[in-house]
């Protein structure tokens, strides 16, 4: 650089601007990576740095990085809710505990939390998440189509204590898109009916056309179970004192 100076003096900043010149800033900009594998920077390393290793370290170590994923399937819930069925590209395996969240990114726009909906498939990685239109990152996503790609942090959260609720009556309420994560948590329950005791659900919405997965797990599946559930709109909802909020 002109005058002698060097605005990276040390190793660590030098590997970590070239790492995120080439596979981080390119991403989060245009939502693919400008290396085109040509290897001319492993072989004419003078200090022997094969990117590939320092890749490998930072993708298994790093949580800030997200995993590609794919968008394998779409059901439109109601007029500003849909289910994203997703996929990782490299079928890592997911197994998170029901209650527990990821961070879904496009890149460009940004990330948001959302709740784990349910896991189709965990040893190839398959899961579900319910997003509602809310924001820019979270209109941006709803707009997406089968095959797009999306990034993937987590899972984050402890879960509910799913251990501690053998031989117990269990009754799930939620509201609004808070059925997500209970909706998981009831299949799981389900999955294993006999080691609990009565399951009751009960989901209320601020209108009958907001309430989702009408048809699909997990309220047929406890009809069939031999449990119990029961849905509410806002206006079937009633106190003493006038409609329930």
């Amino acid at each position: 650089m002109a005058g002698g100076f060097d605005i990276r003096p040390d190793k660590l900043s030098r590997l970590k601007h070239r790492l995120y010149d080439k596979f981080y800033y390119p991403f989060i900009t245009y939502g693919e990576g400008f290396c085109v594998g040509c290897g001319r920077c492993i072989r004419h390393c003078q200090s022997e740095i094969d990117i590939r290793d320092a890749l490998r370290e930072v993708a298994m170590n790093n949580p800030y990085i997200p995993k590609l994923a794919l968008i394998k399937d779409i059901t439109e819930e109601s007029r500003n809710i849909r289910t994203l069925t997703v996929a990782f590209k490299d079928n890592t395996p997911f197994d998170p505990q029901p209650g527990q969240f990821v961070e879904l990114s496009l890149f460009g726009y940004g990330e948001f939390p959302v709740s784990i909906a349910g896991v189709l498939d965990p040893a190839a990685g398959i899961f579900q998440t319910t997003i509602r239109r809310m924001g820019g990152v979270t209109e941006r996503i709803a707009d997406l189509k089968v095959n797009s790609t999306v990034g993937v942090r987590g899972p984050f959260g402890k879960g509910y204590p799913v251990e501690k609720l053998d031989g117990k009556d269990i009754v799930l309420v939620a509201g609004g898109m808070g059925i997500a994560s209970i909706k998981y948590l009831a299949d799981c329950l389900i999955k294993k009916r006999s080691k609990y005791g009565r399951l009751i659900l009960l989901y209320g919405a601020a209108t009958p056309a907001d309430l989702i997965y009408r048809s699909s797990r997990p309220f047929p599946r406890l009809k069939q179970k031999k449990s119990h559930c029961k849905l509410w709109s806002q206006s079937m909802w009633l106190t003493p004192s006038g409609k329930g909020t």
